[in-house]
């Protein structure tokens, strides 16, 4: 009897004692990465930069930057990129050339003067139409900041938006704390 318990004493802790363990400070592994949305191939390029636009504002005063442009490509024939950035009055001191650079590679946009911070956030909606989502879940698209190094951030936003049978992408509501590199992930 002793032989076998002391048999089972030794299974037991050459079972257990080879697995993993786990201890609380390590961390738990969630989705290893998330990747930068892509654009789909655009036609007839001639720079990197497909869609820009830019408008000077007086920060005291407020104003908006609309993006309406859409450029041939893609599984629908057609990406549009349609938006609004909000600033509101006081968000600023003075007057900045304010920007939005899309590249023809991802739904990231640079939106510059980069960096400036602002005084309050200003306000984003954007809307991406024609793209290929094709192995994008819906469920974990999310709206980001992305740091230099690729690292990102989450933004705050009232809603966003993903339909698989037009390519849309949408965020409505975004709130900007600064300027630098945005756009959509799964």
């Amino acid at each position: 009897m002793k032989k076998l318990l002391a048999a089972a004493a030794l299974l037991s802790l050459f079972l257990f004692g080879c697995s993993q363990d786990i201890g609380v400070n390590q961390p738990v592994q969630s989705k290893a990465t998330h990747e930068i949305i892509k654009l789909p191939a655009i036609s007839s390029l001639s720079s990197e930069a497909i869609v820009s636009v830019s408008e000077t504002i007086d920060g005291t005063v407020g104003g908006a930057v609309y993006l309406n442009q859409s450029v041939a490509g893609g599984p629908f024939g057609q990406v549009v990129f349609n938006g609004e950035l909000d600033v509101p009055q006081g968000a600023y001191s003075g007057t900045q050339n304010i920007a939005i650079t899309f590249d023809d590679q991802t739904t990231a946009a640079t939106y510059t003067p980069s960096p400036f911070y602002f005084d309050q956030p200003v306000t984003l909606t954007l809307e991406l139409k024609g793209l290929d989502l094709t192995g994008v879940d819906p469920n974990t698209v999310d709206f980001v900041y992305i740091d230099p190094t690729g690292q990102i951030d989450h933004v705050q936003y009232s809603s966003i938006q993903v339909d698989l049978a037009t390519g849309t992408l949408k965020v409505v509501g975004a709130e900007l704390h600064h300027f630098s590199r945005y756009g959509f992930i799964d």
